[in-house]
């Protein structure tokens, strides 16, 4: 099973290797970090242990934590920190202004440290955290570890948008109502890249590569000004695409297409009175645009009111990709429909090289659910076969039949291999997150779940070879 991801030759960063080349304010931020982690930890201890005393047998109601929290360094320790080491910094992220919720929580992290500051052994980063600093990195144009060093620049740029709507409880404004969460969370975010750049990416999913598609997409866009991935709803055309292009950025791809950036071409960027200035729209320098007639942060942005828009980026960017000097390539999603009313109207799409992904079949469910899941070591291919065994039949025959239900919604856009698609209650997610450690007893095949999910022993050694290539920088 091939599998693309630009981190996984990459080992993750340690606190200690961060701390060797960070200046002397982001060493402070780090150290105060570990010790808030140690205290969460010692905490979250203390809580299970008296949970677990509460709901010794017999114990009839709800438990009390269906969850472990964990005793690895996170974005909560790193957001704390830098609350106590860079109040100033951290307050003037906030539009609404930091008034008394702000400096009590401050003072109640300085004391909650205290007792921890004298410990010198430091906690592990949480791994699906961690890898967004690894993605920086794997996609920067050094491409090596901590380029230029750790300041308090890089800390900033590594808080997520959901530590940041954390961080947003404390504003003045909201807490006031005055302005809504989006507002506020819109400004924090231009606030945090005025002062310390472009924060770090979220880290996309691991692209399960069934049929070829990233080699055959690298000959395509290496001889033609564009190509067409033509393939019907849901058979993984945008998740191709996507995969390609992060691995362009991480310095994989053809040689003829160093140094191009990919972009996701959103559709609200264009109008028409400005067809002279669509390639302009996509930034500068050489650059590959991905198109989708579907995409749209709407859900009314039907295929009527996008595909009209789509044949004109066509028209207009792949005459711009035909030139000389070759500084654009356009990838569009298509199905085959879409495909023959597109090199029926426009010309220059006849010169796109075509290329088609088949839909997923069965046995492809579970690698893919493991791509989702990749970085928690507690996902792997037994336990996911423990959950399928247990969920039993309902499972097996109703995900299915919902996907039917979302196929015959054409404004809704549908991944059906993704774990949230195929498992609609969530019962599948919980499941697998409430493990704290990873299983390697495989189940009893109770009904031939086992043997219609997971295929034969060849499969389970392919699946489990997928395991060890996808939790390979968890192993220090």
């Amino acid at each position: 099973m091939e599998v693309s991801h630009p981190c996984l030759a990459r080992t993750l960063p340690t606190v200690p290797e961060l701390l060797e080349v960070a200046d002397p304010p982001a060493r402070r931020v780090l150290a105060r970090a570990s010790a808030l982690c140690r205290a969460r930890a010692a905490g979250a201890r203390e809580l299970v242990a008296r949970a677990r005393h509460l709901t010794r047998g017999p114990w009839l109601e709800e438990p009390l934590l269906e969850r472990v929290p964990t005793e690895a360094l996170t974005e909560t320790d790193l957001l704390r920190a830098l609350m106590v080491e860079e109040t100033g910094a951290v307050a003037a992220l906030l539009p609404g202004g930091a008034g008394e919720p702000f400096a009590r929580a401050v003072d109640d992290f300085k004391l909650v440290t205290e007792a921890a500051s004298n410990q010198r052994e430091h906690p592990v980063l949480e791994p699906g955290w961690a890898r967004r600093w690894t993605l920086a990195e794997a996609t920067s144009a050094h491409g090596r570890r901590v380029a230029g060093g750790v300041g308090i620049d890089a800390l900033l740029r590594w808080l997520s948008a959901r530590g940041l709507e954390r961080l947003l409880e404390l504003d003045e404004a909201q807490l006031a109502g005055a302005r809504t969460s989006g507002e506020l969370l819109s400004a924090c975010w231009g606030r945090l890249a005025e002062r310390a750049g472009s924060p770090f990416e979220e880290v996309p999913r691991a692209y399960l590569d069934r049929h070829g598609g990233l080699e055959a997409l690298d000959r395509a866009l290496a001889d033609s000004p564009g190509a067409m991935l033509v393939g019907a709803e849901g058979s993984g055309r945008r998740a191709l695409a996507e995969a390609w292009g992060w691995r362009l950025r991480a310095g994989g791809g053809p040689p003829s297409l160093a140094g191009f950036r990919p972009t996701v071409a959103r559709f609200f960027r264009f109008e028409a009175r400005e067809r002279a200035r669509w390639a302009e729209r996509l930034g500068p320098g050489p650059r590959v645009a991905l198109l989708d007639p579907r995409e749209g942060d709407m859900a009314f942005d039907t295929y009527e009111c996008r595909w009209p828009l789509t044949r004109e980026l066509v028209e207009v960017l792949g005459a711009r990709a035909a030139e000389p000097e070759g500084a654009l390539r356009v990838v569009v999603v298509v199905t085959p429909a879409e495909l023959e009313q597109l090199i029926s109207e426009v010309p220059i799409a006849r010169r796109f090289a075509r290329i088609a992904v088949p839909p997923g079949e069965l046995l492809d469910r579970v690698p893919y659910w493991m791509c989702a899941a990749m970085g928690r070591p507690q996902v792997n291919v037994y336990a996911v076969a423990q959950v399928v065994q247990w969920l039993g039949e309902d499972f097996a025959t109703r995900a299915p039949w919902r996907l039917e239900l979302a196929f015959n919604r054409p404004w809704h856009r549908v991944e059906p291999w993704r774990l949230e698609t195929a498992d609609p209650r969530g019962w599948l997610a919980r499941a697998l997150e409430a493990r704290a450690a990873p299983t390697t007893r495989r189940p009893r095949d109770r009904g031939g779940l086992i043997a219609r999910f997971f295929g034969d022993e060849d499969r389970w050694r392919a699946l489990k070879r997928l395991d060890a290539r996808l939790h390979a920088d968890l192993v220090s």
